[in-house]
């Protein structure tokens, strides 16, 4: 947002920005994008006919969403990339991560998509890792119960509720880094397990405001409501909502074949 110079702006709505990386020491990120028509009613002609042609071209007009971003961090990256990547990602071997572009995204069919969500937990390079691979299936099978959990609460409230958003999406994070992973994993099960015993209830109750700056392991927020509204007497939005669905179904059906491996 630019800068106002000073100008009061005649509302009494506020935007209070969050960032959904916080309580991460490696987040490893992925914005999927909802929605078959992405753009809003006051979008000119040629912008509709090219959201359009992308939507007909990728998983945005047959499941109602595509990948439109990825960042992994990996301890090994670079060395072992996929040169055929070469045009949808980069490693950036300063951070150790590797950034997958809109195109990673538009490559995918409705048949092949769940390969997209299977690279971001790593369970491709489990299939490469042989003893190690195990425990990697183990952390992405509790990751993708947990999305699919949290995506199927999204799908709940947007069918209770009269609204349109054209490309918002929905954004998941979980910590990349396996050592943080475990360590946090081990933390909160501790503070879980004190709170059962009553232990430190007051400084739990004391600490509500601060509980999204803690360690975490995974969160899933809806982002992007540049063009979204409230529309009373229209329905649910049934653009949003085929995304919504098409991503959980995808998430349950991964959940069910990694846990039988």
């Amino acid at each position: 947002m630019g800068p106002m110079h000073g100008k009061a702006l005649a509302t009494d709505l506020h935007i209070v920005l969050e960032n959904a990386a916080a309580g991460f020491a490696k987040p490893n990120i992925l914005d999927v994008k909802l929605g078959a028509r992405l753009w809003d009613d006051d979008s000119q002609p040629a912008k509709r006919a090219r959201l359009d042609d992308v939507a007909m071209k990728s998983t945005s007009g047959s499941l109602g969403f595509r990948i439109a971003g990825m960042k992994m961090w990996r301890r090994r990256g670079g060395e072992n990339m996929d040169k055929g990547k070469a045009e949808v990602c980069e490693y950036d071997e300063s951070s150790g991560y590797t950034s997958y572009n809109k195109l990673y995204g538009r490559n995918f069919t409705a048949e092949n998509v769940h390969e997209g969500f299977a690279e971001y937990l790593g369970l491709d390079e489990a299939s490469k890792s042989g003893g190690a691979g195990a425990d990697v299936e183990t952390g992405a099978q509790e990751l993708l119960a947990f999305f699919a959990s949290e995506v199927r609460g999204i799908q709940e409230v947007l069918e209770k509720e009269e609204s349109r958003m054209y490309s918002a999406s929905i954004l998941f994070v979980y910590e990349g880094d396996p050592e943080a992973y475990e360590a946090t994993k081990a933390k909160l099960a501790d503070e879980a397990t004190r709170v059962e015993d009553g232990v430190n209830e007051e400084d739990d109750a004391e600490g509500d405001d601060d509980e999204e700056q803690g360690p975490k392991l995974a969160t899933v927020k809806m982002i992007d409501f540049a063009h979204a509204r409230w529309t009373p007497g229209d329905g649910p939005d049934e653009n949003a909502l085929q995304g919504v669905r098409s991503t959980a179904k995808i998430l349950e059906e991964l959940t069910v074949r990694v846990g039988g491996t």
